[in-house]
């Protein structure tokens, strides 16, 4: 074979190398680009789950956020009625003690009003109190030992009228905080026991003298010193109330007593002449 043939082999097996060449170097581009797609198309997937993730961490962050919220909510809801009830329970507790307050405020008024209690109305309350107790005891007595069915009326009017004087000073004297004496004074008293110690007539007229004149007489006076000189008006009201009553027991009394003496005087004046004519007689 000459040197034409040769160098025509040659060349034809130089293009041959760069054919396949060629196409290797084009298989070679198509698997970079199909790795190149692959890959792009990995981390477009890769991006889209961790975009995916990214949302679902935001979503779960704005889960977290919204749990916190509705925590925050439920303790501030919490916190607020448990203020609201520690508040409401701290205004129950300065209303009780406004009340007791209160109630301090007006019992020491009632105090106040004790001790503004002067010593005229004081005295008008205690003897008062006494000469009506006085009143009824010895009524009591004349009903069983009086033989004057005049002197026994009058004695029940004394229980009924004084029974009922005494429950009204006592309710005066429960609010101004006096303590009534619990029966007649020793005075009084004594007079009992001496009028026990009688009966009969002698009893009817030693019973209209003192317990319906002179005890009445004094009961008046005191009544109507009460009225002037006193300063609280509860127990002026019921000086101003009561007093008419006692007045009119004073004039019976006084009515009462006087044929008593009358009577009595006649008795005397006739036991007089008895003597006188007994005596003259001796004479002769």
């Amino acid at each position: 074979m000459g040197k034409s043939g040769l160098w025509i082999l040659m060349c034809a097996a130089i293009g041959l190398l760069l054919l396949v060449g060629g196409s290797f170097a084009t298989v070679q581009n198509q698997n970079t680009n199909s790795n190149a797609n692959q890959n792009s198309n990995r981390n477009a997937n890769s991006n889209m789950r961790g975009n995916m993730n990214s949302g679902n961490m935001n979503s779960g962050n704005m889960n977290a956020g919204n749990m916190n919220r509705d925590s925050d909510s439920n303790m501030n809801a919490n916190t607020g009625g448990e203020m609201d009830a520690n508040m409401n329970a701290n205004m129950q507790r300065d209303q009780n003690m406004n009340a007791n307050t209160q109630n301090m405020n007006a019992n020491t008024g009632g105090g106040d009003r004790m001790m503004a209690l002067n010593s005229t109305d004081r005295k008008f309350i205690m003897e008062a109190a006494a000469g009506g107790m006085a009143e009824v005891a010895m009524a009591r007595v004349a009903l069983e030992r009086a033989s004057s069915e005049g002197v026994k009326s009058y004695a029940q009017k004394m229980i009924d009228d004084h029974t009922k004087a005494n429950e009204e000073l006592m309710a005066v004297a429960q609010s101004k905080g006096v303590t009534l004496p619990s029966g007649p004074n020793a005075k009084q008293q004594a007079m009992m026991d001496k009028m026990m110690r009688l009966s009969g007539t002698e009893f009817d007229r030693q019973y209209i003298m003192m317990a319906g004149n002179k005890d009445h007489e004094k009961m008046v006076k005191l009544f109507q010193d009460e009225i002037r000189k006193g300063r609280d008006a509860e127990v002026k009201a019921f000086a101003s109330k009561t007093l008419p009553t006692v007045q009119e027991h004073l004039r019976m009394a006084r009515d009462m007593q006087g044929p008593m003496n009358m009577r009595d005087g006649g008795n005397m004046n006739s036991n007089r002449n008895m003597n006188s004519n007994s005596n003259g007689n001796s004479n002769r």
